[in-house]
């Protein structure tokens, strides 16, 4: 008697999207559970009354962000990967096979000196979450209604506007660590495992599609905006049925209530690249890694470095808040900590806890710590 394959249930669905995805970008177990359900939402988008956004973003490039747009293209319903597309392109496109977008290098459209120029777009996104969408254009002689409504997830640094911002699921990447492998990604060899995920999507889908996108979803976190929570409607219904429910909530209150990525990328790293300076010097000259800085010790050394941003920054000089909101994203935060029996408050070297310390970022993103930097190289 010849023995039974195994088959794989609904319910391996959710847990096998995220094995394909993570296993080319680094992400947290909870971005995995959000872009597995995307993807399955994608397919079921065209019965649903509204789409979230997904934004992938980092603080600098070099991050996966364009790898793991290139995995989501082997995954979603009617993948249309574009960068700066035309205005006529990107509205006749969407009307006529409402693809999932995939925009990558979207901060080059909206960035402070070109978003006065794409307009036009940016009113089509803002309209494009709900189903019945539409954005009325003069073509020829008559008003033609556009369709604008489809699944779309976005890839950049920077942020978006803020009507986009509020529709979308921000994942933020890090670039990756040495002690962080991927599998490496050659289309030919990744495609087949694609296609099969593709097939199990369709058979659930033929199956549950249109109870999962018309079922009233209940136990949506209240943290969760009122922007957000209708748009993520088919999302909770999709987990609920494959029985990752639990695991999605928890992963969009964690992702949803996070920090969002602000706009000052290069200013960032200049102050990463300065504050990592700052720590070699005073290693070169005493032999000893400091483990911790104050503040306002750090402020009178950066204000110190001839030609730099810092003694002028907005006009007055770089603050502490301004340090804070400029390492946020990095999960660097300032702590309070006892020096020679006063409390100051400051940034340490190395990881406390859970706190992230200043080595593991500049590992990640200059790859290297202080002890390697020449304090004269500036």
């Amino acid at each position: 008697m010849a023995k039974k394959k195994t088959r794989r249930t609904d319910h391996d669905l959710i847990p096998d999207l995220m094995r394909f995805i993570g296993s080319y970008v680094v992400m947290t177990e909870a971005q995995k559970v959000v872009l597995a359900t995307y993807v399955m939402h994608t397919h079921i988008a065209q019965y649903c009354q509204q789409t979230p956004y997904i934004f992938i973003h980092s603080p600098e490039p070099e991050c996966g962000k364009s790898r793991l747009m290139e995995v989501l293209e082997l995954l979603v319903v009617r993948p249309w990967m574009i960068v700066n597309p035309s205005d006529a392109v990107l509205f006749r496109k969407v009307h006529a096979d409402m693809p999932t977008l995939l925009w990558d290098e979207i901060d080059a459209v909206f960035a402070p000196k070109s978003a006065q120029f794409h307009e036009e777009q940016r009113g089509m996104l803002d309209q494009g979450h709900r189903r019945h969408g539409r954005v009325p254009r003069f073509i020829g002689d008559k008003v033609t209604e556009f369709r604008v409504y489809c699944p779309k997830v976005f890839a950049g640094i920077g942020t978006l506007p803020d009507t986009l911002s509020r529709r979308s699921i921000p994942i933020s990447l890090k670039r990756r660590a040495p002690d962080e492998p991927v599998d490496e990604f050659i289309l030919i060899d990744v495609e087949p495992d694609a296609e099969a995920l593709q097939a199990r999507i369709g058979a659930w889908v033929d199956e549950h599609g249109e109870t999962a996108a018309t079922t009233r979803p209940t136990g949506i976190p209240e943290s969760i905006s009122d922007h957000m929570k209708e748009g993520c409607f088919s999302l909770f219904s999709i987990a609920d049925l494959l029985g990752a429910g639990e695991d999605l909530r928890k992963a969009l209150e964690e992702i949803l209530t996070g920090d969002r990525l602000d706009a000052q990328q290069t200013m960032r790293m200049r102050l990463l690249t300065d504050l990592r300076l700052i720590f070699a010097v005073e290693y070169r000259r005493t032999g000893k890694a400091r483990r911790f800085m104050s503040t306002d010790a750090l402020i009178d050394r950066l204000h110190g470095f001839e030609e730099s941003p810092w003694s002028t920054y907005y006009g007055r000089g770089l603050e502490a808040k301004d340090i804070a909101d400029l390492l946020r994203q990095y999960g660097l935060h300032p702590r309070l900590v006892n020096v020679k029996g006063e409390r100051r408050r400051g940034y340490r070297r190395n990881q406390h806890g859970e706190d992230v310390g200043l080595a593991e970022v500049w590992l990640r993103y200059l790859g290297a710590d202080e002890t390697a930097v020449d304090p004269d190289a500036r």
